[in-house]
């Protein structure tokens, strides 16, 4: 698979999971995320912090860029002749989830507007 090819899938992954994917499992776990982009504003800035920074920032940003880099590097790995031994599939995929959860909890730190609700 080229390199283009594999940026694209992966831009359409994450780009499923944050239209629809996030506002099912925001929605399972008592916050109802609107489908349509401009209602999500005044939805979320109901939220509070916690609630903002787990389904925000870890479920919706944080997940999305796992699966979005996740994929593309996977792609990456089979498809590239390296002149070494290829790296383990499960540690890589462990190592990026801990980093782009982590990092998805910082940007909803970050992102966060500071008004209490």
């Amino acid at each position: 698979m080229s390199d283009l090819a594999s940026v694209l899938v992966s831009i359409v992954i994450v780009v499923v999971w944050i239209s629809f994917i996030a506002p099912l499992l925001c929605g399972l776990f008592g916050a109802p995320l609107p489908f349509n982009f401009r209602q999500r504003q005044a939805v979320i800035r109901k939220w509070s912090f916690r609630r903002y920074l787990w389904l925000w920032g870890v479920l919706t940003f944080g997940v999305a860029m796992f699966l979005g880099m996740g994929l593309n590097q996977y792609f990456e790995w089979q498809h590239w002749n390296y002149p070494w031994a290829r790296p383990s599939i499960t540690g890589r995929m462990l190592l990026l989830a801990t980093e782009w959860l982590a990092f998805g909890a910082i940007w909803g730190w970050l992102t966060w507007d500071g008004e209490k609700h």
